[in-house]
């Protein structure tokens, strides 16, 4: 039986249409760095934690870099 590390399809599945509906709004707008969609993840986000603001960064190391 072969059991496969990561089931990437099958776990996007159910968010395809929200997933293509983001990318197009990105490709749509030229926004590829900042932008509305990252204002709106921070704000969101932020919201979550109960926190005034947030910062969104490319990776785990920016984020490091950017506490330190």
């Amino acid at each position: 039986m072969r059991v496969p590390f990561v089931d990437l399809t099958g776990q996007h599945a159910p968010l395809r249409k929200e997933i293509d509906s983001a990318i197009a709004r990105v490709v749509d707008g030229g926004h590829f760095v900042g932008g509305r969609e990252v204002a709106s993840f921070e704000e969101e986000f932020a919201a979550s934690l109960d926190v005034p603001c947030a910062v969104g960064v490319a990776s785990g190391t920016d984020a490091l870099v950017l506490a330190l």
